[in-house]
């Protein structure tokens, strides 16, 4: 019993004495890709907060489908490049409206598209039939605030919180 007790001792030493109070650090960079020479590369990067998918046309040429929770990086000669994104939902469909966007040779540019704001009301959420009548249900459910999404440029630093929390996908086969 005596050796027990001591055998409980130890290891109760050396388990409090070697505990620390390490806290979780998320990481902070990201490995991005570099442009091919004499081109730019592009990051369009989605909120994890989006259950839509997005296809991404670059110049009329479909580059893209981003479904939800990823991004992708495209490859695009030097100038100016007219983006054109349709959303597509359960039983919806979206067309942002065009964006140009300038790139330049040998640079990284990231593009974010933030999720819908949605809000909370109260009213009709459902409608059960019960015996053969239909019943609203009363509730809360959420709506989207009708803001016009937009492809938004954010710097490279916060386009490492886009990609920890999303999954790579790949582009089309001749959008690189």
């Amino acid at each position: 019993m005596a050796r027990l007790s001591i055998f409980v001792a130890v290891a109760l030493a050396i388990l409090t004495g070697c505990a620390k109070d390490v806290s979780y650090v998320a990481p902070t960079k990201a490995n991005l890709l570099d442009p091919l020479p004499s081109k730019a590369l592009v990051y369009l990067l989605r909120s994890p907060y989006d259950s839509t998918t997005l296809t991404v046309f670059v110049d009329g040429k479909k580059v893209a489908t981003l479904p939800s929770e990823h991004y992708t990086a495209i490859s695009l000669e030097p100038g100016t490049h007219d983006f054109k994104t349709e959303v597509s939902a359960f039983l919806r469909s979206e067309n942002i409206p065009h964006q140009a966007l300038e790139v330049q040779a040998n640079k990284r540019y990231f593009l974010a598209m933030p999720a819908p704001e949605k809000k909370t009301i109260s009213g009709i959420s459902a409608v059960a039939p019960i015996g053969g009548i239909p019943i609203p249900i009363i509730g809360p459910h959420a709506v989207e605030t009708g803001a016009t999404r937009a492809w938004e440029g954010i710097t490279e630093a916060d386009s490492h919180w886009f990609i920890f929390y999303t999954k790579p996908s790949a582009p089309e086969p001749d959008a690189l």
